[in-house]
């Protein structure tokens, strides 16, 4: 297992990307506040999908363990 950090660069203030299709989120909803990393898996022929969730005490847990 490998955790990485990401970085999105050219990304207009609606979170829409200048230079590509997609977009990011680039305000918070505070609707799940704190600092958590979820992974998805994808959409089966079936219509589910499942993932995991990881909540941090506090960012510099996070940092720790994705070591940045």
């Amino acid at each position: 297992m490998k955790f990485e950090k990401i970085s999105f660069s050219n990304v207009n203030p609606d979170g829409t990307f200048i230079n590509q299709l997609g977009s990011v989120i680039v305000s918070g909803c505070n609707c799940s506040p704190g600092y958590w990393l979820t992974i998805i898996s994808p959409r089966t022929s079936n219509g589910e999908v499942e993932g995991i969730k990881v909540k941090f005490d506090s960012k510099e847990e996070m940092d720790t363990v994705l070591d940045i």
